[in-house]
């Protein structure tokens, strides 16, 4: 890629996950089954995938804006810094827990909680036109709280001649309403930047 009379390698994508899982496991019997399972990762790179996360989640794959300029793959020094690092959906931290319990007159109750660490966030601006620009890296404005979610399973099966039943079921999401922020506007500046690019790029 040549800019300003020099060349800028256009660096390759990179989506590494590394991850260790560890799951505890109780099937069902006594009327009564559960999970839990903890999950350690890192998700690293400057590809952010096909959904894109660098633009707020964009599901058009292979029409988002990753390597339509240069500029989205370096920092603010130029060409001396790819912008590589965790990328927005990196949760280093995962717990899950999941419980049931049948019972003896058919009513069944499921739970249901998970949590994770928040989302990963950056200072970005949309610079000749093209965005995001991470001119200061990845994750420099650092991540938003934990999230978490507790949800409510309750049925009852009504059976009718031995062929027949009826399930009636009330499915809570989110039971306690946790509204800790998911997301944040982290553009710089409303407008676009539109100055000459630096001849040390």
């Amino acid at each position: 890629y040549y800019t300003t009379g020099t060349f800028v390698p256009m660096p390759k994508p990179i989506r590494n996950y590394d991850a260790v899982e560890f799951t505890l496991k109780k099937r069902l019997a006594n009327r009564w089954s559960g999970q839990v399972v903890y999950t350690w990762s890192r998700l690293w790179g400057n590809f952010p995938g096909l959904a894109s996360s660098d633009e707020g989640g964009r599901t058009s794959p292979n029409v988002n804006r990753m390597y339509d300029s240069i500029w989205m793959m370096y920092d603010q020094s130029g060409s001396k810094k790819a912008v590589n690092g965790n990328l927005n959906t990196d949760r280093p931290f995962y717990l899950k827990a999941q419980g049931t319990y049948d019972m003896p007159w058919g009513t069944s109750v499921g739970l249901n909680w998970s949590g994770r660490s928040g989302s990963l966030w950056s200072d970005q601006l949309s610079y000749q036109g093209y965005n995001p620009v991470f001119y200061l890296g990845r994750g420099n404005l650092g991540r938003l709280p934990l999230e978490s979610f507790f949800d409510l399973l309750v049925q009852h099966e009504f059976r009718f001649a031995k062929r027949y039943s009826v399930n009636l079921n009330l499915n809570i999401l989110n039971l306690f309403d946790n509204d800790v922020a998911t997301a944040m506007n982290v553009n710089k500046y409303r407008d676009r930047i539109t100055f000459s690019p630096a001849e040390k790029l």
